[in-house]
């Protein structure tokens, strides 16, 4: 998240938001993905439950080095 939000905890299920999510996009897909779906679906979720639950934003950010800013999206988890 960025330096002004908080990362929530997602009690229910026992992570915060961003790992329940992180998780079960894995979980669900069995890693088949690219990281960019990945990304947007995490983040999506993310931002949505926070808002639902705890009435506040949290926002995934990424942030990645030079070399990788073009080349992350299209990156898969299982290759």
């Amino acid at each position: 998240t960025s330096e002004n939000q908080t990362a929530y905890p997602y009690e229910e299920m026992k992570h915060g938001l961003f790992t329940y999510y992180l998780l079960e996009k894995i979980n669900k897909s069995k890693g088949n993905f690219t990281l960019g779906e990945l990304f947007e679906y995490v983040s999506c979720n993310v931002e949505q439950k926070a808002i639902v639950v705890k009435k506040r934003p949290q926002t995934p950010t990424l942030i990645t080095s030079n070399d990788f800013i073009n080349l992350w999206k299209e990156k898969t988890l299982i290759e």
